[in-house]
């Protein structure tokens, strides 16, 4: 059960740093690539602590 909570911060601030990214961002699409950078790894992390080995 932490695993899973932990997992869920995890997601939800990777979310929350991409949205923030593309506020910030003057560009739309360097926003964009910024978001996926950020939130990509984000849920992969995410993945590996929900599914401990």
């Amino acid at each position: 059960m932490p695993n899973a909570i932990a997992a869920v911060i995890i997601a939800v601030a990777a979310v929350l740093g991409g949205i923030t990214v593309l506020l910030v961002m003057p560009d739309l699409l360097q926003g964009l690539g910024g978001a996926v950078t950020i939130t990509g790894p984000g849920f992969a992390l995410a993945a590996k602590v929900a599914v401990p080995r």
